[in-house]
């Protein structure tokens, strides 16, 4: 996905329990694209979400309720 969108893939990552996602939040992140993270706090498996925050930059780490308006508010800046 990241190689085919470019700075204009979003990769958000939710609870888990694994490191599957770190991998694609990496190339994403070369890409120049946008990486969100749910707060590990408000995940129910908490795992995945700590290593992409340990182990990678997401852009944002957000609450659930917030990265709707985070996804629209790159949509809308996001070079076509």
């Amino acid at each position: 996905m990241a190689s085919e969108a470019g700075k204009n893939c979003i990769g958000i990552i939710l609870s888990g329990a694994g490191y599957d996602a770190l991998e694609g939040a990496k190339a994403i992140e070369q890409k120049r694209g946008l990486v969100i993270v749910q707060d590990p706090i408000t995940a129910d498996f908490p795992l995945m979400p700590q290593k992409l925050v340990a182990n990678d930059h997401p852009d944002y780490i957000l609450q659930p309720h917030e990265i709707t308006g985070k996804i629209l508010e790159f949509a809308s800046v996001a070079p076509v």
